[in-house]
């Protein structure tokens, strides 16, 4: 993918990828769950780390860090 397009259009053209390779694999997947799928991904590119608290950081949404990531 390239480097210089929006976080939206990097989105949307890994839902089309991942969603051409589970229809190959005849399974059935919301299409809600895949733009997740494909959220998780770029998030986990995004920060090149496991940190779940950063991970929920880069997830490009309205919601606040700790809705998405709770320590307990």
């Amino acid at each position: 993918m390239d480097k210089n397009i929006s976080h939206e259009s990097k989105s949307n053209q890994l839902c089309e990828v991942l969603s051409r390779n589970i229809e190959k694999n005849d399974s059935m997947i919301n299409k809600a769950r895949i733009k997740l799928i494909a959220q998780v991904i770029l998030a986990l590119c995004k920060v090149q780390t496991v940190s779940f608290h950063k991970l929920a950081l880069a997830f490009d949404n309205e919601s606040k860090a700790d809705s998405v990531y709770v320590v307990t």
